[in-house]
């Protein structure tokens, strides 16, 4: 009997956009920390930060794009939250070094408090979703609004913005079109310094096959974002030799 060949559909698996938002999100956060943070001298360095800072804009909608994936996929909402809570106390203070120069910086929060705020508006908008008559026409702007002001509350990475995207892309994830239209500004408008260029992370998830792809490590991306932020820092510190502030909150 001949063998038979499993066929991929084509486009960008969950782990090959996986993939990408890592690899951005590293190049991203090298602008952000050794270049900006070390204050090398050179002019030329601020295109070359430019050029980093532009590279990962891709990160975040592809985090968030995921993000939702995952909510409608898991087996379980509340094991999915405790796993992103965990992992935003445990990069907190990685986080506050590499982007605050300081052990704690009580007005920036990581991306996973945004993630996590982001899968309670989630599961807040699912539930807006199963009530019946008018009623769920008025709760679920209600719902999304609290997420957003929840993640600015907390200054949480892309506060907002970050939240009521991933509110855009469950809510409108069987109308790609419209989307796609709706995102545009919010990421034009959350990546403004960088002349909107968030909004070109749509391309990769425009190719996104609905396929989990190939399984990566469960824990890479909650491992790799703390890790590589302390790695970061500690090239600035030791390499550079750039001093830490050593700010407190109190």
């Amino acid at each position: 009997m001949p063998e038979t060949k499993t066929r991929h559909a084509a486009g960008l698996s969950g782990s090959a956009l996986k993939w990408i938002a890592i690899v951005t999100m590293l190049i991203d956060h090298t602008g952000a920390v050794v270049i900006e943070q070390g204050a090398l001298e050179w002019a030329g360095w601020y295109w070359v930060d430019f050029a980093l800072r532009v590279i990962g804009r891709f990160a975040f909608p592809i985090f968030a794009f995921l993000l939702v994936q995952g909510f409608l996929y898991t087996r379980s909402v509340p094991r999915y939250l405790a796993r992103l809570t965990a992992f935003a106390l445990i990069s907190e203070l990685p986080f506050d070094l590499a982007t605050g120069d300081c052990w704690y910086d009580p007005g920036h929060q990581n991306v996973f408090f945004t993630l996590a705020t982001g899968l309670v508006t989630l599961a807040a908008l699912r539930w807006c979703e199963r009530q019946k008559g008018s009623r769920r026409y008025w709760l679920w702007p209600a719902a999304l609004a609290a997420g957003c002001a929840a993640a600015t509350l907390l200054r949480a990475d892309y506060t907002w913005q970050g939240v009521l995207l991933i509110g855009i892309f469950y809510l409108l994830r069987e109308q790609k079109t419209l989307c796609w239209l709706l995102a545009v500004p919010v990421l034009a408008w959350s990546s403004l310094s960088v002349l909107g260029t968030a909004v070109l992370a749509l391309i990769p998830l425009h190719f996104y096959n609905g396929e989990k792809g190939r399984p990566l490590p469960k824990y890479l991306f909650y491992a790799f974002y703390p890790a590589h932020l302390l790695a970061l820092f500690l090239v600035r510190f030791y390499i550079l030799g750039v001093p830490l502030l050593q700010k407190f909150p109190f």
